[in-house]
């Protein structure tokens, strides 16, 4: 297995004499002195444990050395951890108030954004468009939670699902405290039906058939108890890539020996990933006020194939959260309609 790595057998071979040259030079000296004690001794040990320290500090300060990724092509995009810098998790309980506001600062919150980290990851690109437009709104996110009242994650453990379905409940008190114009809701429905599972009351085992089910059911139950008064936006979740091409391109970037990003799903593969959740969300065109926004032709170019570059700047984190630019590229478009649906005109005065 070594020898496949091609040119890393290089570094592997170069350490044997490396390691003899330690040892002939440094070691063999060092056991033959007789006088290594008192501030000599103490000099050597302070040097050693100064200089790890002082580069280790030089390389935090710096980020890591960024500028050795030469080109914003082969630069990866901000880690996940990324994502709540500006916009924190909402707690289980919270206050209408206390959420990130998004947006213009100057204007009365009029939209809520409901949803799980996915939810998060748009976050910049709505306050952008938000403070073009005058205006702005509040972001209830909780990562790994779906955003439906009655029904929780496949894995969840009973207490899991428990403050799960109690955030759920507050987010929905939440709607009903104020008149929102639009809530916008984001999640990704194929990690909860395709792989954690989605459960409810009425579910027995979770797998991916009764998982479609319980999203269909608990669709129409969320949506049912939400404002009639407001315009509900299901916002259709970007592509689940089949691995990290972030983290392909982070390796690419660091190490030119490291295997190429892949090219990401086609729009074939993204079809039959999302069949059952887009025939879901479709059931709700029958509600008044709710619209399945379908932005699938924004993920891939004419011929089918993954749209990964927004210009030279990649568009996930990993290979379902969506970066700035991926943010900016597949939704920025949806993000101003909704916005100009609900009353917004680009560029007025702030109030």
């Amino acid at each position: 297995m070594l020898f496949r790595s091609g040119p890393m057998v290089v570094p592997f071979l170069a350490a044997f004499p490396i390691a003899y040259a330690s040892w002939k030079w440094i070691e063999s000296p060092y056991r033959r002195q007789t006088n290594w004690r008192g501030w000599r001794l103490f000099f050597a040990a302070g040097l050693a444990i100064l200089v790890p320290i002082t580069m280790s500090l030089v390389i935090w300060q710096q980020k890591g050395f960024p500028r050795r990724l030469s080109t914003a092509r082969t630069q990866p995009p901000s880690s996940r951890e990324s994502m709540t810098t500006s916009y924190d998790t909402s707690p289980i309980d919270f206050k209408i108030d206390e959420l990130p506001l998004l947006g213009d600062r100057n204007v009365e919150p009029s939209f809520l954004v409901w949803g799980d980290s996915h939810a998060l990851a748009l976050a910049p690109i709505l306050n952008e468009v938000a403070s073009q437009y005058g205006k702005s709104g509040r972001l209830v996110a909780r990562g790994g939670t779906p955003p439906l009242i009655a029904a929780w994650r496949g894995d969840s453990v009973a207490a899991g699902a428990d403050s799960g379905l109690r955030w759920s409940a507050n987010a929905l008190e939440a709607m009903g405290a104020r008149q929102w114009e639009a809530i916008v809701v984001i999640a990704g429905w194929q990690i909860y039906v395709h792989e954690t599972g989605l459960r409810d009351a009425s579910s027995g085992t979770s797998s991916s058939e009764t998982s479609a089910g319980v999203l269909k059911r608990q669709l129409q139950r969320t949506a049912a108890a939400m404002p009639t008064t407001s315009k509900v936006f299901w916002l259709q979740p970007a592509p689940r890539q089949s691995t990290d091409l972030a983290r392909a391109l982070g390796n690419r970037a660091l190490n030119k020996w490291a295997p190429e990003v892949g090219k990401g799903i086609d729009r074939e593969e993204y079809d039959q990933q999302v069949s059952e959740i887009r025939e879901a969300f479709q059931s709700l065109t029958q509600l008044p006020g709710h619209n399945w926004v379908d932005v699938t032709s924004n993920f891939f170019t004419e011929q089918g194939r993954a749209r990964l570059f927004d210009g030279t700047e990649f568009c996930y984190l990993d290979d379902n959260h969506v970066s700035q630019a991926g943010a900016r590229l597949y939704f920025g478009d949806a993000i101003r309609e909704i916005m100009e649906t609900i009353g917004g005109e680009i560029g007025r005065a702030h109030v």
